[in-house]
């Protein structure tokens, strides 16, 4: 029948074309100054300026109420998005950590370029280096299985970014691990995509710290992402 040729295509396809339109919209300068009214520097290849679990976060961010001075945002990555937006609606200081060298050099360079001067930027795993009171821990971990990203063609230079392990929780427990250890911070935020880690694979991580307490999960409009709120209970 001639409206045949009208169909829409198969759910695959689908779903392949709504992951470039996606993709395209999270590496747009246009769109991200919009959603987050800060200047980017252009993108490395494979890279990206945000992914829904950094929308998610924003979202929650802009509506708690939150009595923070303080932040540690782990994992901050090359154009240090969430910092910038913090410190330019919040006016809180951040200390940002990133793991891979090339992706802090990038941040810093972004940093210099548009003069934030209430962020520091520490290179290493975690919390990294980073001394002194904070009140609030942000995390948007890695957490897309290493299958899954290897088939989708995943940068591997950016590997740090998105690989979760074999299935998406191994950087959620080694912060869980940290956390409960950790001596300058008593509450977090997660942003994780629950298509990937679903919200009782992530209260499933958390069984082995009883000092570690899920608080509550927030949604965010229009993204898969949820944010945890965790407590560290001394």
């Amino acid at each position: 029948p001639p409206l045949e040729r009208f169909a829409l295509p198969p759910a695959p396809l689908m779903g392949r074309l709504a992951s470039r339109v996606a993709l395209r919209a999270m590496r747009s300068p246009l769109l991200t100054r919009a959603l987050f009214g800060v200047d980017v520097l252009p993108l490395e290849a494979g890279d990206r300026f945000f992914d829904s679990a950094t929308l998610a976060m924003r979202h929650v961010l802009s509506r708690g109420r939150w009595k923070v001075q303080r932040v540690i945002e782990i994992g901050t990555g090359s154009s240090a998005l969430v910092a910038r937006w913090i410190v330019k609606t919040k006016g809180w200081r951040v200390a940002a950590t990133e793991l891979d060298s090339a992706v802090a050099q990038s941040a810093r360079n972004t940093l210099r370029t548009f003069e934030r001067d209430r962020i520091e930027v520490h290179e290493g795993h975690l919390f990294a280096d980073v001394t002194g009171p904070v009140d609030l821990v942000l995390f948007n971990p890695p957490f897309v299985p290493t299958a899954i990203g290897t088939a989708r063609g995943l940068s591997q230079d950016l590997r740090t970014q998105w690989d979760g392990g074999e299935d998406g929780t191994r950087v959620l427990r080694e912060f869980f691990e940290a956390f409960a250890n950790h001596g300058q911070a008593t509450e977090a935020l997660l942003a994780i995509n629950v298509r990937h880690v679903p919200e009782l694979l992530v209260e499933e991580c958390l069984l082995p710290y009883p000092n570690l307490q899920l608080e509550d999960w927030y949604s965010a409009p229009w993204t898969p992402a949820r944010v945890a709120r965790v407590l560290r209970i001394a």
